[in-house]
């Protein structure tokens, strides 16, 4: 009696596993695990320093270019910022982003179910990705707001899969600009790549290159007019925009970090760009040796990084016939080029070669996905390889572990 319940339960979960909602709710279930584990450990971080500005900017002085628009949503529900408060919208903007990314996945795995080649190398990049440190090891305790620009292009991912939806995409791409400009350099290289991956497949339809230009020239407009806009606010010194903006806060800032806030972290509100850029070289990367660890971030994960999907790229353009095709994967090898400007500016190599590195392992499973076949004969041209160098591959797997289980 005690075997057939047992069977028989067997039975019923090996049915559900195969089911459309399995595919959803068990990411679903991890995803909001890992993340309430988080929350209840106190792992969550209190906004500190520059970053806490973001959750406290409005636009009751003039148009703020980075967070804004999240600062006064904020400052719809408190008039005051507790340091709890940020913790409270940092733990909901991760659950936005594990709901979006569970329903992300799976779609993945609902579509690669009865494929047993590719299925088994789209689960293994999904779990590569929900691992790396630059995934969800941050974004769920990180107190930026990058995980819901995240959010926002994976959303806008799952938008482009149908004719009806993919009009919101250049909306939210739109918002996403105005939330910060950086989504420009990090996440919007995944929408992009799609939106025009989509055109492509579509047999070169019209509608959807109306959306992709109107998504594309929508993001360059917008940042644009927020780096014009942002000259204009109504505030005569750093030094006034932060004591103003810090009213709102109820905790304690140390005078010095507020003071390192004044003087490095909103100049650019003030100053040219020439003039801002020059300081970002001299004082920032040079005077506080900040190109140190920055160079070395580049050297020893970046360029490692890099490589991997330059030799997969490569071999994905050579496998494939159609010329517009080929030009979509040259754009998804060139695009963590970006990187190297931006780290020379901000000094923040790990946060934008992280954001590359996801882009192309999204865009990987996109392929995988969908079916590219250029792109799994690659794949499976650089698995065939390993198995050859069997030593070499694992001298790069052990490489490449140490950050995973490191950072």
């Amino acid at each position: 009696m005690k075997n057939g319940i047992i069977g028989t339960a067997d039975e019923k979960l090996k049915k559900f596993v195969s089911t459309d909602a399995f595919c959803f709710l068990f990411p679903l279930a991890v995803l909001s695990i890992w993340l309430l584990t988080l929350v209840l450990r106190g792992k969550v971080e209190k906004a500190s320093g520059y970053y806490l500005l973001y959750y406290l900017y409005t636009f009751d002085r003039g148009f703020i270019s980075r967070g804004g628009i999240t600062g006064e949503v904020i400052s719809f529900f408190y008039d005051k910022v507790t340091p709890e408060t940020t913790v409270y919208v940092s733990a909901f903007l991760s659950a936005v982003l594990v709901f979006v990314s569970s329903i992300c996945i799976g779609f993945a795995l609902k579509r690669v179910r009865n494929e047993p080649e590719t299925g088994s190398l789209a689960v293994f990049f999904i779990v590569l990705l929900s691992v790396l440190p630059v995934s969800f090891r941050t974004f769920l305790v990180d107190q930026k707001f990058d995980k819901l620009l995240w959010a926002l292009a994976l959303l806008c991912v799952l938008l482009c899969k149908n004719r009806l939806t993919v009009i919101l995409v250049p909306f939210l791409c739109v918002l996403a600009t105005l939330i910060n400009s950086v989504f420009l350099f990090t996440s919007m290289f995944l929408v992009s790549l799609v939106l025009l991956q989509s055109f492509y497949d579509s047999k070169y339809s019209k509608y959807r290159l109306a959306v992709c230009l109107l998504a594309y020239s929508g993001m360059i407009a917008t940042a644009v007019m927020s780096l014009i806009l942002q000259k204009n606010i109504q505030f005569d010194s750093a030094a006034e925009m932060v004591n103003f903006y810090f009213s709102r806060y109820t905790g304690d800032i140390p005078a010095y970090d507020k003071q390192k806030i004044i003087s490095t972290c909103v100049n650019d509100y003030f100053e040219p760009f020439s003039t801002y850029f020059i300081k970002a070289i001299r004082v920032y990367g040079i005077g506080r040796a900040q190109w140190i660890p920055s160079l070395l971030h580049i050297v020893f994960l970046g360029v490692p990084c890099f490589a991997c999907f330059t030799a997969l790229w490569l071999n994905a353009i050579k496998a494939e016939n159609n010329r517009f095709q080929k030009f979509i994967f040259v754009l998804c090898l060139v695009f963590p080029l970006v990187s190297i400007p931006l780290t020379v500016f901000t000094w923040e190599a790990s946060r934008y070669c992280g954001n590359a590195l996801l882009v192309s392992l999204c865009l990987l499973i996109y392929y995988i996905v969908h079916g590219n076949s250029a792109v799994i004969k690659s794949l499976l041209k650089t698995i065939n390889c390993a198995k050859r160098h069997c030593v070499l591959s694992a001298c790069v797997a052990v490489y490449f572990a140490m950050f995973i289980i490191n950072v």
